[in-house]
């Protein structure tokens, strides 16, 4: 059954994606304290090991700042460069294996925020 195409049916589909966001970006919110203790992690073990951002960064064929985005700021790598690090730092856990789907959540979220920013245009 569809519904008939009202003013007030298009108000509160809006109202519901604007709903339905908020709870993404409590989401996405989550996701970067994980990818922060990821970074702390990482941080942590290179210097266990003796290792500068840029030793690092220089085995893995990236800049410094990349090591120090992913660090310090939550950056999501590449799986590819997960696995380098991982390889060189000799870190066996299992939260390296998500970078993937975390890439793929934020560029998800990315494109939900660009939509809604269009709805909250309309609904003025």
């Amino acid at each position: 059954m569809t519904r008939k195409c009202s003013y007030k049916n298009v108000r509160e589909d809006l109202d519901s994606l604007c709903n339905t966001l908020d709870s993404a970006g409590k989401k996405l919110a989550h996701i970067n304290s994980i990818m922060l203790d990821i970074g702390v992690t990482l941080r942590a073990r290179r210097r266990a090991l003796n290792i500068t951002a840029e030793q690092l960064a220089e085995k893995i064929g990236v800049e410094r700042t990349y090591i120090s985005k992913i660090e310090n700021k939550g950056y999501i790598p590449s799986q590819a460069v997960m696995n380098k690090i991982a390889d060189i730092l000799n870190i066996k856990d299992p939260e390296w294996g998500i970078a993937e789907q975390l890439q793929k959540v934020v560029r998800k979220y990315k494109q939900l925020q660009s939509l809604v920013q269009a709805v909250k245009k309309i609904k003025k």
